[in-house]
């Protein structure tokens, strides 16, 4: 019988972040997140009634994929 690997979270992976965390998977991924903010938003940009979210996805090594690129339209929203 083999043992089963578990997934693992660690909260605060990145020192110089206001928030992070690291999660890997059992087959071995894995997805590091931070968060950084708020940022003042200069005079002419802010919207007092509306919140902006970035998400910036990148690969592990390397540049990343056309499908790194697709993500990122996806996950907008204009509600």
């Amino acid at each position: 019988m083999t043992q089963q690997t578990l997934p693992k979270a660690t909260l605060r992976a990145l020192p110089e972040t206001d928030g992070s965390a690291t999660y890997t998977t059992p087959s071995g991924y894995s997805i590091l997140a931070s968060i950084n903010g708020p940022i003042e938003a200069q005079r002419r940009d802010e919207l007092p009634e509306e919140a902006y979210l970035e998400v910036i996805v990148r690969p592990e090594s390397g540049s990343g994929s056309m499908l790194d690129l697709c993500v990122m339209p996806s996950s907008r929203s204009s509600d």
